[in-house]
């Protein structure tokens, strides 16, 4: 079981990249269309929305940048990748998540 447990983590892990990186595109969108990013409270909630309540996707932005943030809850927790984030630049990052371990490298969580 502990494989299929880890198959499982992976797809929520996907979904939660998916979401950041396109609630990224969307602020870029709009600072092109408005030239400034929109404040967190306009994004929409449903571009927030992990599929299965597994993370916690928030916003943070000031008029000349941004951060997006994903973070693992439940038994999503136990995840090796950590919180995953976004910013304007385009970096991407794992931040580690209480309690755990360090989060696995970039190209083990950014690129499964």
């Amino acid at each position: 079981m502990p494989s299929y447990e880890q198959y499982v983590l992976r797809g929520h892990r996907g979904q939660a990249r998916a979401t950041v990186l396109q609630a990224g595109q969307w602020l870029e969108r709009a600072a092109t269309a408005q030239g400034t990013y929109p404040a967190a409270a306009q994004v929409p909630a449903d571009l927030l929305r992990v599929e299965g309540g597994r993370y916690t996707v928030v916003v943070a932005t000031t008029t000349t940048s941004f951060t997006v943030t994903a973070t693992p809850s439940g038994r999503q927790a136990t995840d090796g990748c950590g919180t995953f984030q976004v910013d304007h630049t385009g970096a991407r990052s794992q931040l580690q998540v209480v309690g755990q371990p360090l989060p696995l490298t970039s190209d083990e969580c950014w690129s499964r």
